[in-house]
């Protein structure tokens, strides 16, 4: 026996020339994904055959370099779903090895070339930069307003600029190969394959430290994420050390023995790719313990990064040089569901001031057990009882002879229209009821909202003021404005700019553009008229232009 679950998902109340109404939807419970990003990889086509080095995502697009091709141009290829790539023409025909996207600008520096800085606002147009000096720039980022680039060579090793454009030299710690540079936690790490202190920390991209590592290897990819720096290797006991300050690491074993070249963070989960190996995937939810996944291809993977829900992996070898990650979608067996008869005891009647109650059956034709249960949030004025009934309360104070009610989505205020009386009265979502304005007649039957007007209906009263009035809801105390001064309009409704208005004494709907600027009828916009009696169109057209 299986057991179904109906959520009420709205329950709105309300009274009306003594009825009332309970309105509820069904919905469905959503199915939960099977797998998260990261645990399975799908292969895709690069925009060409380069050895892409390096991808990023910033400002909606993905945009990935590479070094030196064969052909010498579009060493820049971008996405704007990680899927389907572009090819763009690079700067400077160099040996890109990394790109960033930090303050509205993408910047990649490469380790050769006259220019070595490229930088570009869309990922589309790249423009030469000078970079601080003529050293092998291997890896980029972007922390605290400020682009900071790390060497492999050069006397100073490190370079800083907060434009991305113009570039200073800074010293670096040791005169090391620095390979990756990250931002977190206002600290910039940088990690190197070679020299004494493999780490070094500068919490503003200027001075720097070195730091002790856990295993003097070749360390070429660090990241942040979830208040833990994490770096991996491509060679050593244990490929991956973790630290949660930049400062103390420790040592930990990666899911294989791999050439480990790059690691992100995104969506609560560490990803590492590498250039080798069986498994050339592996996921950390800690950065600690790692599980090995299959790589799409058994291609030389360089380079991951996430953005939009997706992890995007780039690679400088194989068929397919692109691989992503998204949540798994597995489509569920087709199953046959119970038919369910809702019912409900009717409310006739509802007296200000006092409580009523509708007590809600549900059953299926297989007789399985069904739980009426409530999500999402009710007002406060409305209450849902544990016993599977709603019960209403009086909406805010006392309003004498309310002829309409119209509400406000866009404050959740409600206005009550008197009919007997000239007063329009607003009632705030906490209940609390005032004044607002004052109509010019009586027998109001029709209130609607529409942007930032209230528009109220007359039955009968003043010829100059019967018909329609609005009212600016953006003034504290607005003035009656006459819209349509013909009498006798009972209800009123909106649909596509254009309120519909019963007329009474003349059985015909009077039909006013709403519409800001003006919009004429005859160029395209046309509202049908019907005799209220009979249902058929006739000839008399009644049409007035509101400006809201």
């Amino acid at each position: 026996m299986k057991k179904f679950t109906i959520q009420i998902f709205t329950l709105l109340a309300f009274a009306f020339f003594g009825q009332a109404y309970v309105h509820a939807t069904i919905i469905s419970t959503p199915v939960e994904p099977p797998c998260s990003p990261g645990e399975v990889w799908t292969a895709g086509a690069a925009a060409k055959e380069n050895r892409w080095t390096s991808v990023t995502y910033g400002n909606g697009l993905f945009v990935a370099v590479s070094a030196i091709n064969a052909n010498g141009y579009n060493q820049v290829m971008t996405s704007p779903d990680g899927i389907t790539w572009s090819a763009r023409v690079e700067a400077e025909a160099n040996s890109w090895s990394s790109v960033t996207y930090g303050n509205g600008l993408f910047v990649a520096v490469s380790s050769d070339g006259t220019n070595q800085v490229m930088t570009s606002p869309d990922g589309i147009t790249w423009t030469a930069r000078v970079a601080a000096e003529a050293n092998f720039w291997f890896s980029v980022t972007f922390g605290n307003g400020l682009f900071v680039a790390i060497s492999a060579s050069g006397t100073h090793r490190v370079m800083t600029s907060p434009d991305g454009i113009t570039w200073t030299a800074r010293s670096a710690a040791e005169a090391n190969q620095w390979t990756s540079v990250t931002y977190g936690n206002g600290l910039f790490v940088a990690i190197a394959q070679s020299g004494t202190s493999r780490v070094m920390t500068s919490p503003d991209g200027i001075t720097w430290t070195g730091r002790s590592v856990t295993e003097p290897n070749n360390w070429g990819s660090v990241t942040y994420g979830n208040g833990l720096f994490v770096a991996v290797s491509n060679n050593g006991t244990n490929q991956v050390m973790t630290s949660p300050d930049g400062i103390t690491w420790t040592g930990r074993i990666a899911a294989e023995a791999n050439m480990w070249r790059s690691v992100t963070f995104g969506n609560g989960l560490f990803v590492a790719i590498a250039q080798s190996g069986t498994s050339r995937v592996m996921t950390s939810t800690n950065g600690i313990t790692w599980t090995a996944r299959s790589a799409a291809e058994a291609n030389g993977w360089w380079s991951v990064t996430y953005g939009n829900g997706l992890f995007v992996a780039i690679a400088q070898s194989g068929t397919n040089r692109v691989m992503t990650s998204t949540a798994c979608v597995v489509e569920a067996p087709v199953e046959e569901l119970p038919e369910v008869t809702i019912t409900s005891t009717p409310v006739t009647t509802a007296t200000v001031g006092s409580s009523y109650s509708s007590p809600l059956a549900a059953v299926t034709n297989t007789n399985d057990p069904i739980t009426l249960s409530t999500v999402g949030s009710l007002p406060s004025f409305l209450t849902l009882a544990t016993s599977t009934q709603t019960v209403g309360q009086q909406v805010g104070g006392d309003v004498t002879g309310v002829g309409a009610v119209a509400s406000d989505p866009a404050t959740g205020n409600y206005y009550a229209v008197q009919q007997t009386g000239t007063g329009i009265y607003k009632i705030t979502p906490d209940g609390t009821t005032t004044r607002y304005a004052t109509k010019s007649g009586t027998s109001s039957y029709g209130a609607i909202v529409v942007g930032n007007f209230l528009y109220v209906s007359h039955l009968t009263g003043n010829a100059s003021v019967n018909g329609i009035e609005k009212f600016d809801l953006r003034l504290a105390n607005p003035s009656p404005v006459s819209v349509y001064s013909l009498k006798g309009i009972s209800s009123m409704t909106h649909k596509d700019g254009f309120l519909y208005g019963a007329s009474f004494f003349d059985n015909k709907l009077i039909c006013l553009s709403v519409f800001f600027p003006k919009i004429i009828p005859s160029i395209g916009y046309r509202c049908d008229h019907q005799s209220i009696k009979n249902i058929v169109k006739i000839s008399s057209v009644e049409l007035k232009t509101v400006f809201i």
